[in-house]
Order: C-alpha cells, then structure tokens, then sequence
C-alpha cells in the first residue's frame, strides 16, 4: 500500500508543469547617474518608482521579478 502510493505521489510531481523561471534585473546601473543634474535625478526617480510597480504587479501570484538595486543586499538575498 505504501508503494501504491509513493507511485501515485511521484507520478504527480513529474506531472507538474516546472515553476517559472524568476527574471533579474540589475537596475544598479541607475546609482551611477549624476543626482545633481535635474534631469538625471528624474529619471532616477522614475525608473525606480517604475521597477519597483513593475515588480509589485509581476510578484502577484509568486516569485517572477527580483530586482537587484544595491549590490551587497541583493547578493545576499538573491544567493539564498
């Protein structure tokens, strides 16, 4: 009996469509735009404010989106 339904659960996995791969972005590009220029500082704004909606709206159903904005933190988390 145990091996009936060893087989049934196994079968059931391998029937299980494989999880969708998680995108990474690395926006740490935007931290070498000049903050002191008015026009540099808004398109740091609003790709930022954009990225992270972006990953709101993408992570709605489960991991889709990791965004990487600063390099020590993000490592870390992105490695675990």
């Amino acid at each position: 009996m145990l091996g009936t339904a060893t087989l049934l659960m196994l079968l059931r996995l391998a029937a299980a469509p494989p999880p969708a791969p998680v995108v990474h972005y690395d926006a740490t590009a935007l931290f070498a735009l000049d903050l002191g220029d008015d026009t540099q500082r808004r398109r740091f704004w609003d790709e930022s404010h954009l990225l992270a909606a972006l990953q709101g709206l993408a992570n709605r159903s489960g991991p889709h989106l990791y965004l990487r904005f600063l390099r020590g933190p993000d490592d870390f988390w992105w490695g675990r």
